[in-house]
């Protein structure tokens, strides 16, 4: 797991924290739905990490506190200690409690970045571009928010079916979201150009 940790961190340098932004509130737009794509009250997915030979597992929470207007995320070991837990809300992170090997900067960026991809709250956007797809089902919505890149190809329902994050043209990271007859999330598949990394998340229990 340290090892895994000293890469993260240093493989991290190319994805940035998320800073504040003032709210520019895009009204009346069907791309503005949330892009899980459900309501929810919380997703529990079991998590694995490979890196290289090495491959780690555990518990990843996403939790919707409709009483703080906020996200929790926390992330478990096996066993059920808590490693991790931070709230995205008002378009921000914000660290809870961190086990000393998270609590790193660099390595908080980039578990920002990951997550800001599937949370994110398309009120807080502005200019977002929309492309129909040559097969006349796809949507392609795509925007820059916070300095970055974001990609989102929306499926024939009008879920989102993978998301590109783009720093630079070496620096990007893909997400592929598989769904059920229900559209729920199921799996959440990352991949990162140019870095043996692979992170994958697999649902184990949904709360409407």
């Amino acid at each position: 797991m340290r090892l895994l940790i000293l890469f993260l961190i240093s493989g991290s340098l190319f994805l940035r924290t998320a800073a504040a932004a003032e709210p520019d509130l895009v009204a009346d737009r069907a791309d503005s739905r949330s892009i899980i794509g459900v309501e929810y009250n919380s997703l529990l997915y079991r998590s694995m990490i490979k890196f290289r030979n090495y491959e780690f597992s555990g518990l990843v929470l996403v939790k919707n506190l409709v009483s703080d207007s906020a996200v929790h995320i926390v992330f478990m070991s096996e066993f059920g200690p808590t490693m991790l837990d931070i709230k995205y809300k008002n378009d921000e992170f914000e660290l809870i409690s961190a086990k000393e090997f998270f609590n790193n900067e660099k390595l908080l960026g980039l578990v920002y970045s990951n997550f800001r991809m599937f949370l994110q709250d398309l009120d807080y956007v502005a200019k977002i571009k929309d492309e129909t797809g040559l097969n006349k089902e796809t949507l392609k919505m795509k925007y820059r928010h916070l300095s970055d890149t974001f990609i989102y190809l929306y499926e024939g329902n009008f879920e989102v079916g993978k998301v590109i994050f783009r720093a630079n043209p070496l620096n990007v990271v893909k997400l592929d979201i598989e769904r059920n007859a229900e559209v729920v999330p199921t799996k959440l598949i990352y991949s990162y150009r140019g870095v043996p990394l692979d992170v994958s998340m697999e649902l184990i229990k949904y709360k409407p």
